[in-house]
């Protein structure tokens, strides 16, 4: 398939779709390893990034409260990375050839942070300008001290003013399994809402979507039954 042919682009969410975790609750499993509260702490954020997926909670809040909640480093995120590098989504695994042959028309738009997202996307052929995501500040230990805030994306809203700014020509269509991607839609910045269940159904966004897609296979089989 050809997304220039198609006059298409697509949009893609990167936790628990292009990868099958969530990266933020692995770096603070991570970061966590032998505190005593680990699990309590780690509880906690996996039941924000609910929240937040569902849109029970702003994204803002969903961020700021699960950063409050450990300190990484860069060693940390290293093996984040390589983590992650194992837990690709499968299905996109498979059909990898469909992201080298079209990646000027894919874009991953992600809360997520550049440092692990880069590194696991670049293999599929993606260029970093088409990754837009937040970034972390440093103190000089090399410990995570703040994040961007200058960056859309760590704010409320933020998938929706990058797809605006994007200014993309044709058809456009959004693929995640969050509330976050279903506001694009909702704003009118793309066209359709896929909501991608391979990794995590969120039933709560079932409503929401133009289709319910179990795995790559299916995006694709969507993104040609628009042009049919």
């Amino acid at each position: 398939m050809n997304l220039s042919d198609l006059n298409t682009n697509i949009i893609i969410d990167f936790d628990s779709t292009f990868v099958k975790l969530e990266g933020l609750e692995e770096l603070a499993k991570i970061t966590l390893n032998g505190n005593t509260r680990k699990q309590e702490i780690i509880n906690k954020i996996e039941e924000i990034t609910n929240q937040g997926m569902t849109g029970k909670i702003s994204f803002q809040d969903s961020l700021d409260s699960r950063l409050k909640m450990f300190q990484s480093s860069r060693s940390d995120i290293a093996s984040l990375v390589a983590l992650l590098k194992e837990n690709i989504t499968e299905s996109i695994i498979r059909n990898k050839e469909f992201f080298q042959d079209n990646s000027s028309r894919i874009y991953i738009i992600s809360g997520g942070f550049e440092e692990w997202i880069v590194p696991i996307v670049k293999g599929f052929g993606i260029n970093e300008k088409n990754v837009l995501s937040n970034k972390f500040i440093y103190n000089l230990e090399d410990k995570i001290s703040g994040i961007d805030r200058d960056i859309a994306l760590c704010k409320t809203g933020g998938k929706i003013e990058c797809v605006k700014n994007l200014k993309l020509s044709g058809n456009k269509v959004m693929i995640g399994d969050g509330y976050t991607d279903y506001e694009v839609k909702k704003s009118g910045e793309v066209d359709k809402f896929v909501l991608f269940t391979e990794n995590v159904h969120r039933k709560e966004l079932d409503d929401y979507a133009d289709y319910t897609s179990k795995s790559w296979e299916d995006v694709l089989a969507f993104l040609e039954s628009l042009h049919s």
